[in-house]
């Protein structure tokens, strides 16, 4: 059963809280090679999570955002990590 959307945007919030993570991700493969993606950030003068979906094919706020990604769930996991790699790294 995949998580509702409340469910992955709790979950990208939460992870959030934990001491020393500065971007959270929550994935989920809703259906066959469609992942939806969440992402929060605890500073986002320093991490702009909008730019991170908007580069992903999403969008959102600087704080909290998220995309859609029409991969398999291990293929989209390596393109969040490559797109957050290549825009603060």
């Amino acid at each position: 059963i995949a998580p509702t959307s409340a469910e992955r945007s709790n979950l990208a919030t939460v992870l959030k809280s934990v001491v020393g993570w500065e971007v959270t991700v929550a994935l989920a493969e809703v259906a066959p090679n469609q992942v939806k993606v969440s992402l929060r950030t605890r500073d986002q003068n320093k991490y702009d999570v909008g730019a991170v979906a908007v580069a992903l094919g999403g969008g959102g706020h600087k704080a909290a955002a998220g995309a859609t990604i029409k991969l398999p769930l291990a293929e989209a996991k390596k393109r969040v990590v490559e797109t957050i790699t290549k825009l603060y790294f």
